[in-house]
């Protein structure tokens, strides 16, 4: 608890307690009652609680703590090796209970890390301690310092002598302020006859704190290697340049080693040329041979040696490089020639010009020869002379070879200026017509009448003399070509015709120009279109398959439905009808190539007639086909059936039910179908089969289509009807048991004929099955035995006796029927 009354006091209340179960009787124990003034202090507390379920016993102290000032201090902090600084609050108070204190740290506003890093040594930062009991606070500020002393670690190296530096610097350096690194002693010894080494350089480093001036020393000692012929790498065999590269040279005169390549050492390719190393004991040089030159090719063979002295002997490696030095491009131009103009002469279309000279040279060769090459001939083997130059700009080339015939060229331009008026001649009358637009535009050149210019004529202008003509306000400007129009027609109209010359003279003459209009009308039908045969074509209102238009913006695109699986062949747009004055368009179709499936082809033939009376006509062709024609896929044939009836009157197809009756089809108003059929009957062949068929074939043709031989299709299909009949054979008139007198004394055998009578309801009485089986004295062995077809009738000659004749009647569906007689 906090006292915050000046006398230290405070009122203690004790409330919220809770039980569990209720209702339960508290009674204190110790410490101070409730309401109690309390003095700063420790205070224990105890609480009993009493209920039907026993005693329980709460126990808890209180604090009392005086309130009390805080008190801050400025202070200076110096960064510790890992250059940072903890900020505590104990450093910071003047006063007690530092371990309830927070401390915040800024600069200028912002919030500073604690620990604080170098970032702000030398910066004085604000400390804000915060007692997070009582809330109180107080601030100072703190100077950030570096008061060690820097860290330098030298660590002892080998190296190349190539890579050897006279200012290297010691490893690492540490130290939280800026500092400075600087070579305090050298010191280098000879190592005689080492087989690795050459030399031991020892130095000893100094590094300065800039803040504090304290210092820290190392020595490092490094080993200079022997130089290793094996690390060495010399420039490629053979180098070629170029004599237009202008590239550096040597004293002698031929290409410097920078540009064909030096000996190198070692990984990083050090440099070994072109001073004798005193580190190394090693020194490279050259010598040059100029084996002459060639078809255009010098040669030079470079041999290269380096040497190594050790151990009192001189070790040396040499190398062959050869250098070509290619001539390959024509002489450089070092004063240009610079372009002129010059003015024909007295009647003549000619300037009479010197040309002047050109200066170039040639990194390899003399200059050879210079020819000059312009309009009309050529100066063969002459630097510049005197020619004859036509008006206009003239292209004048040098052409400069050297000793190898490259060439290099240059051009001049000397512009011939001709101030010489040109004699306009012109047709004192002419006649045009008009073209399909109504308008003619005529070029100037169709006025010309032999004009002419002692140099050359350029071209022509022309223009029209009348105001407000053709749409147009005021005269027409000159132009390449001047313009007529309907309003012009069986009129004459006076325009001026000018002749100008290449270098812009001018003359003018004038022409009548009478208008007339002989062209005929021009007509682009819609474009030719294949439909689908159900497409809904209305007969009188063809204009869904385009129009004919007398104005491109009248023109309006052709849309048909794609169901109806279209084909236009060209652009789907109307047709245009052009003529120069208003144009009369009309229609005719022609429906005669229509079949009665309503496929074939429309004409449809436009004409157009201008104004004279002329006509012109073209026409439209509308096929109409059947894209998805009538085909066995369209046809549901009625599947097998089963009857029980024997008569086949009873399976017409109109008897039957669907879908046994017909076959079923898909069709429209592209087909035309016909549907017929034919039975065939037959009989049982094989056991279990059904007592007879019917084959129904049927047949389906659509007349609205035929094969690629132009016969119409026709689908065939085969309907099994099955007739199943379990109704026996009835006979109708058997004989009786019968006695046969003979009056034979001898008692021979007698002939004996006893005949039946059968029907059945599926079988005819001639194609009925009779059998007989005859048991001779009756003694249970079947001595004669047969069947025939239709034939009712036993007969034979029989002894006598008393014998047994057995009947069987079999129909076609194999059911039986029998009798026995005696």
């Amino acid at each position: 608890m906090n006292s915050d009354n000046l006398g230290f006091e405070t009122t203690l209340e004790i409330t919220g307690f809770i039980f569990t179960p209720d209702p339960v009787t508290i009674l204190q124990t110790a410490g101070p009652a409730s309401g109690t003034a309390l003095a700063p202090g420790h205070y224990d507390v105890q609480y009993d609680a009493s209920s039907c379920c026993g005693n329980r016993v709460c126990t808890f102290s209180i604090d009392v703590i005086a309130n009390s000032t805080m008190a801050c201090k400025d202070l200076n902090v110096s960064l510790d090796a890992n250059c940072e600084a903890l900020i505590t609050a104990d450093a910071v108070l003047t006063s007690s209970c530092p371990e309830r204190a927070k401390v915040y740290l800024t600069h200028y506003g912002k919030p500073v890390p604690n620990p604080v890093d170098s970032h702000y040594l030398g910066q004085t930062i604000t400390a804000t301690v915060v007692d997070t009991v009582t809330g109180n606070s107080c601030w100072s500020f703190i100077t950030i310092e570096d008061k060690l002393a820097p860290t330098i670690i030298c660590e002892n190296d080998t190296m190349s002598c190539y890579r050897f530096e006279n200012l290297v610097t010691p490893g690492i350096v540490e130290d939280c302020s800026k500092y400075s690194v600087r070579l305090l002693d050298e010191l280098t010894e000879k190592l005689d006859c080492d087989e690795d080494y050459i030399k031991r350089i020892t130095r000893v480093w100094i590094t300065e704190d800039l803040s504090n001036q304290l210092t820290d020393t190392c020595t490092k000692q490094i080993l200079i290697e022997r130089f290793n012929f094996d690390s060495l790498y010399f420039p490629p065999t053979d180098t070629t340049l170029y004599c237009q590269d202008l590239y550096r040279k040597d004293a002698a005169g031929h290409p410097h080693p920078y540009v064909t390549g030096v000996p190198t050492y070692g990984f990083l390719k050090d440099t070994i040329w072109p001073t004798t190393d005193f580190l190394c004991n090693v020194a490279t040089d050259y010598v040059d041979t100029d084996l002459g030159e060639i078809r255009c090719v010098r040669k030079i063979m470079r041999n290269w040696r380096v040497r190594e002295w050790w151990c009192n002997q001189e070790i040396t490696r040499n190398w062959t490089q050869f250098i070509q030095i290619k001539d390959t491009v024509g002489p450089r131009i070092i004063h240009g020639i610079y372009d002129f103009h010059a003015t024909t002469g007295h009647k003549s279309c000619h300037a009479d010009v010197t040309l002047p000279p050109i200066e170039a040279v040639d990194e390899c060769h003399q200059l050879l020869s210079v020819d000059v090459v312009y309009p009309g001939g050529i100066l063969k083997n002459q630097n510049g002379g005197r020619v004859l130059l036509p008006v206009g700009y003239d292209t004048i080339i040098y052409r400069l070879y050297d000793n190898c015939y490259n060439l290099s060229t240059d051009t001049l331009i000397v512009t011939v200026k001709d101030d010489t008026e040109p004699v306009a001649i012109c047709d004192r009358r002419t006649v045009v017509s008009l073209n399909q637009n109504g308008t003619i535009w005529v070029p100037a050149e169709v006025f010309d009448d032999g004009s002419f210019d002692e140099c050359h004529l350029h071209h022509f202008e022309v223009r029209r003399m009348d105001d407000n003509s053709c749409g147009t306000t005021g005269p027409d400007d000159w132009g390449p070509e001047v313009g007529f129009c309907c309003e012009d027609v069986g009129t004459e109209r006076m325009v001026a015709f000018k002749a100008i010359d290449f270098s812009g003279n001018e003359s003018v003459c004038m022409v009548l120009v009478e208008v007339q209009d002989k062209d005929i009308p021009s007509i682009v039908c819609p474009p030719d279109i294949t439909i689908d045969c159900r497409f809904p074509i209305d007969l009188n209102h063809l204009e869904v398959f385009g129009r004919v238009v007398t104005s491109q913006a009248a023109r309006k695109p052709i849309v048909i439905d794609t169901a109806y699986y279209h084909v236009i062949g060209g652009h789907p747009q109307d047709g245009l009808a052009l003529d120069n004055c208003n144009p009369n368009v009309t229609e005719e179709p022609d429906f005669s190539n229509m079949d009665q499936c309503g496929q074939g082809y429309i004409l449809r033939w436009f004409y157009v007639t201008d104004r004279q009376g002329n006509r012109v006509r073209c026409h439209q062709t509308i096929t109409i086909v059947n894209h998805h024609p009538f085909d066995e896929t369209s046809i549901v044939w009625p599947p097998e059936y089963e009857g029980i009836h024997c008569n086949v009157g009873l399976y017409d197809p109109s008897l039957l039910p669907a879908p046994y009756n017909r076959p079923t089809y898909s069709d429209d108003v592209c087909s035309l179908v016909g549907v017929s059929y034919k039975d065939h009957v037959f009989a049982a062949t094989v056991p279990g089969d059904p007592c007879f068929k019917i084959f129904r074939v049927w047949k389906v043709i659509d007349w609205c289509h035929k094969d690629v031989y132009g016969d119409f299709m026709i689908f065939s299909d085969t309907q099994v009807i099955k007739i199943n009949n379990f109704i026996d054979p009835v006979i109708r008139k058997a004989c009786r048991d019968t006695t046969i007198c003979t009056y034979d004394v001898e008692c021979r055998p007698i002939a004996v004929r006893l005949a039946i009578e059968a029907d059945d309801d599926c079988t005819r009485p001639e194609e009925l099955l009779y059998r007989y089986k005859i048991d001779l004295n009756s003694d249970g062995t079947i001595d004669i035995e047969k069947a025939s077809i239709g034939d009712p009738v036993a007969s034979g000659t029989w002894p006598l006796g008393r014998h047994i004749i057995k009947w069987e009647v079999e129909d076609r569906c194999e059911i039986l029927q029998n009798v026995n007689l005696n």
